[in-house]
């Protein structure tokens, strides 16, 4: 599957790292990214260093992720680990716009796709749509912004080449199905 993240593993794995040790650092990712984007997303709502902080603590040590959702939010713990750094990466990036850091929230919505395509392409339309909807009054704001955004998207589409330069067809293999003369005898 596309994922900038799959590919990054993917060079240090060929680099020689031990899967291990790969596997050790992306949970550690895992859970710095999570942890950063309840920061963020608490210091938008609180403007209160302290109190954002302490917040993505609570959350963690409470495990209050663990109960009521159908979906489940895992901060870190997760085989599903793609998805987690996905999802914790867009809720960073809305984070840090809503704290007022427009170019860094931006151009982790340009990455967005590349980090997950599906989730990322929807964030980013709904975060584009809301900037538009606004766009009167944040112009000047979003002007400086517009650059590390396009940076972000240049990053995405790098990436997305790069998978698709990759990609191999899949081999011919014996048909899955039995032929229709086949069928025709099994209903006999």
């Amino acid at each position: 599957l596309w994922s900038l993240v799959i590919q990054a593993c993917a060079v240090l794995l060929k680099a020689g790292m031990s899967e291990i040790t790969l596997s050790l650092a992306l949970s550690g990712l895992l859970g710095m990214i999570s942890f950063q984007a309840l920061a963020m997303v608490t210091y938008a709502i609180s403007r209160d260093v302290l109190v954002a902080i302490a917040a993505s603590l609570v959350v963690f040590v409470s495990g209050v992720t663990d109960y009521g959702p159908i979906y489940p939010i895992w901060l870190v713990g997760t085989h599903h680990s793609y998805g987690a750094i996905g999802l914790s990466t867009f809720v960073l990036a809305l984070g840090l716009i809503g704290s007022g850091y427009l170019r860094s929230g931006v151009f982790l919505l340009g990455v967005g796709p590349a980090v997950h395509p599906s989730v990322g392409i929807w964030v980013g339309s709904v975060a584009v749509a809301a900037f538009a909807w606004t766009f009167a009054g944040l112009r000047a704001e979003l002007r400086p912004a517009v650059n590390c955004f396009l940076a972000g998207c240049a990053i995405t589409l790098l990436s997305a080449a790069v998978q698709f330069a990759f990609i191999y067809d899949v081999p011919q293999g014996a048909r899955a199905s039995p032929s229709s003369q086949d069928k025709t005898a099994d209903m006999d």
